[in-house]
């Protein structure tokens, strides 16, 4: 007796990560990190990404503050 071959590939389910299995592979490669390059360098690069954006903000509100004394110096000049 023979089964008729069907050409339909099975269904396989996929599993959705939850936020803990995401969570346990962020630690996973941080800890993988740190076995690797050392404490000190993963807490500094850490660190480093996380205040990028906070530096930048401050630099641009440097410039424009040192750009609104600059104005602010040449009106006083023109007015004497």
């Amino acid at each position: 007796m023979t089964l008729p071959m069907t050409t339909t590939s099975p269904k396989i389910k996929k599993k959705k990560k939850t936020k803990k299995k995401v969570k346990d592979q962020e630690m996973e490669e941080i800890l993988k990190a740190i076995s690797n390059f050392g404490f000190p360098v993963v807490i500094a690069t850490y660190l480093l990404i996380r205040i990028e954006g906070k530096i930048e903000t401050l630099s641009e509100s440097i410039r424009s503050l040192t750009q609104a004394i600059l104005s602010n110096s040449d009106k006083e000049d023109s007015e004497s």
